[in-house]
């Protein structure tokens, strides 16, 4: 080592250690030796920390993440989080705990108050069911003396009384059948038949009953049924003349001028006898339409276009709720496309099952047009 230099760069004073081969190696060893043992043991102690987090902290997380799902799959909220420790982990299973109980207790309050109201609205079916029912005997006999009253030697304004009590007699059974058909309905106790039946003949006689009232409000109406409909089908056909009745009932209310369009069409052709087929009901007319806001609530019970409808139409709003549950019931569906001001457009699709032939069509579905057409003159 020089520890002096001279001015030129020569060494001026230099000390020269010394030491034997075997001791330089012994100490190279030395050091490798204790670097190696500190990396062994730095490895030793990483080991038992991830064992001691592994033991401690990853299998309670682990553990935590399993019992969550369980509770998600078995979708119980009276399961519970094991709670170890006094930890931050220990503090989200207790916060989970206490969600899971909270959502337990509104489950509850939500079962009883679902039960209150399933008894509720039982009651209200009910007691509507039973209240239609007992209205209904007397307005019967009210109807049938109206009746054989009008067939008496009267005045002409006597038989204007008369007349109006029918009329009015009329609605008001009308509208009894209509809630005692809805109740039944909402209480699942109404039952369907099945049964053959006509569709042209169907169609023919819920053109003829309203031809008349088409016919004083100088409306167009036409009913159309398509020659590749089944001739027979079965079903039960007295609901689905209810719903007929109501939509060309409502579309003929509800126009003033213009026209009313009655078509019965399948939506696919059957193959063959006992085959199911959907079978589509359309209803169009000129009238007054429907606003856009008010279409998605139009089948809702007790509801119509806007309050003044029943003061100008009359109606309680039942009919087309009752549509709705009704072909429902028939695996069916009912819709509307209305454009305020120029009209709507009723559909609705019923499943119904092809029955075997037992006639010729009716003489209202000649083969050589392209639908059995009838209009008023």
């Amino acid at each position: 080592l020089t520890l002096l230099q001279e001015l030129n760069g020569v060494p001026a004073a230099a000390l020269r250690l010394m030491m034997n081969r075997d001791v330089y190696r012994q100490g190279v060893a030395a050091v490798r030796y204790n670097l190696l043992s500190l990396f062994l043991a730095g490895a030793v102690f990483l080991v038992a920390v991830l064992l001691l987090m592994e033991r401690h902290v990853l299998s309670r997380i682990s553990s935590f993440a399993h019992q969550v799902e369980r509770c998600r799959t078995r979708r119980s909220s009276s399961e519970r989080i094991a709670v170890q420790g006094n930890d931050e982990i220990a503090g989200l299973a207790q916060a989970v705990n206490g969600m899971l109980q909270a959502l337990e207790t509104k489950e509850e309050e939500l079962r009883l108050a679902s039960a209150r109201a399933e008894a509720a609205n039982k009651a209200k079916s009910d007691f509507l069911a039973n209240i239609s029912h007992e209205i209904r005997t007397p307005m019967n006999a009210l109807l049938g003396m109206a009746d054989l009253l009008e067939q008496t030697t009267l005045r002409a304004e006597q038989g204007q009384y008369v007349r109006i009590i029918r009329t009015a007699g009329e609605n008001l059974m009308a509208l009894l059948n209509d809630v005692l058909d809805l109740s039944r309905v909402e209480s699942g106790k109404l039952s369907l038949e099945s049964s053959p039946f006509d569709p042209y003949l169907l169609v023919q006689e819920a053109c003829v009953l309203y031809e008349m009232k088409a016919r004083e409000k100088a409306i167009d109406l036409r009913c159309r049924v398509h020659p590749k409909t089944p001739p027979m089908l079965v079903g039960d056909a007295s609901r689905i003349n209810q719903i007929l009745f109501n939509l060309l009932g409502n579309a003929i209310k509800f126009t003033s001028q213009g026209s009313v369009e009655v078509e019965v069409a399948p939506a696919s052709e059957a193959e063959g006898p006992e085959e199911t087929i959907p079978l589509l009901f359309r209803v169009r007319d000129t009238g007054m339409g429907i606003p856009e806001d008010r279409i998605e609530h139009i089948f809702d019970p007790f509801t119509q276009t806007d309050d003044t409808i029943s003061r100008r139409f009359g109606g309680t709003g039942l009919g087309l709720s009752i549509c709705r549950k009704l072909s429902e019931l028939m695996g069916g569906s009912i819709r509307v496309e209305s454009t305020l001001g120029i009209g709507s457009t009723f559909e609705c699709r019923l499943l119904l099952r092809v029955a075997a032939p037992t006639r010729t069509p009716s003489s209202c579905s000649p083969p050589s047009r392209p639908f059995a057409e009838r209009s008023t003159p």
